[in-house]
């Protein structure tokens, strides 16, 4: 929408957008392009587009920094593309070559080709994730015990973490807690095992346990979004909602496109009592991937701020998209805000 001035009409940024920019800009801002791309800048990373979640498609790849490798691309990791420079792709961590992962929509058939020609660490743990996101737990979880038996237990550690996470999701604490246990022990730098535990102690209630492990994770991989997101959750319970922000701020600048990550910034400006920002935040996340539970916590942002009407419409988008949400059936303004898992 424009407004008029002296007979012209000037057209205001989209907020949204602009907001979800700025922070792709931060993000971007911390890593240098390959000398590589900037020599091909006529090749281009073909179907893959800024946003996209992709997958390595083989052992041994590493992630770039000018000319140089500052890191392994571990097996079971999801990469989620911010930037797409010529043929090379910036996903948080560092560069990747285009040519070297599988999109989202075809990883399950890109694995299971490899799997049925000859079962490997990488390739099973890989799958295991991509059945973890398609929320298919018990497949991730039989292909992490499959890949834990291909290897020495010295080189299991990716595996452990992994199950873990899928094990969690069906709430077999207990089975989980062993496995990241485990982890740690044979790795105490394994800075994935501790993010993972700091995550199973914040389901299981106990806020200061995960704070230790999130700091020991950042410790170790002081460039995972999953970490410092953990991090801010784990803060934000302990009711210290300023360095909340502050680790939701520093994930966002990893990662601007962790939807889970602007509703939980949101929810601790909320419980700050700041609900023109935690407006602010809800709406970028809606932006990433609409969900029930986000347009419910932005309606009670827009009750706190005296606007009903916006708060009816948002209530009932929730419940369009789930019927069965039931905080948004009860249209009580006066609930509170819930986190989202990430």
């Amino acid at each position: 929408m424009g407004c008029r001035f002296g007979g012209h009409t000037f057209f205001r940024a989209n907020p949204v957008s602009y907001a979800l920019r700025a922070a792709q800009v931060v993000s971007f801002a911390l890593l240098t392009v390959p000398a590589i791309a900037r020599a091909d800048g006529n090749a281009r990373a073909d179907g893959i587009a800024e946003g996209a979640h992709v997958f390595a498609r083989h052992a041994g790849m590493s992630f770039r920094d000018e000319d140089r490798s500052i890191g392994p691309v571990l097996p079971g990791m999801m990469l989620d593309v911010i930037k797409v420079q010529g043929p090379w792709l910036w996903v948080g961590r560092g560069w990747v070559p285009a040519h070297d992962v599988v999109p989202m929509d075809s990883a399950l058939a890109f694995y299971c080709q490899q799997i049925d020609q000859q079962p490997t660490y990488f390739a099973l743990v890989t799958r295991a994730r991509v059945y973890y996101e398609r929320r298919e737990y018990d497949l991730a979880v039989a292909d992490c015990s499959q890949a834990i038996a291909l290897v020495p237990e010295a080189e299991s550690t990716s595996a452990l973490s992994m199950r873990a996470r899928a094990l969690a999701r069906i709430n077999q604490h207990d089975q989980a807690m062993t496995d990241l246990n485990r982890a740690i022990q044979i790795d105490p730098k394994c800075g994935v095992a501790y993010a993972g535990r700091g995550h199973l102690y914040l389901e299981l209630g106990d806020p200061s346990k995960a704070l230790e492990d999130f700091d020991r994770g950042v410790e170790f991989d002081p460039r995972s979004a999953w970490t410092r997101g953990g991090m801010g959750r784990a803060q934000a319970t302990l009711g210290d909602y300023d360095r909340a922000i502050a680790d939701f701020g520093a994930t966002l600048a990893i990662n601007p496109y962790l939807r889970a990550i602007w509703n939980n910034r949101g929810n601790a400006w909320f419980k700050k009592g700041d609900y023109s920002h935690a407006l602010a935040d809800y709406t970028v996340a809606i932006e990433l991937g609409p969900t029930a539970q986000i347009y419910f916590n932005r309606a009670l942002a827009w009750g706190r701020l005296g606007a009903a009407d916006k708060a009816d419409r948002d209530m009932a988008k929730a419940l369009e998209l789930d019927p069965k949400f039931g905080p948004a059936k009860r249209h009580d303004l006066k609930q509170e805000p819930e986190d989202q898992r990430s």
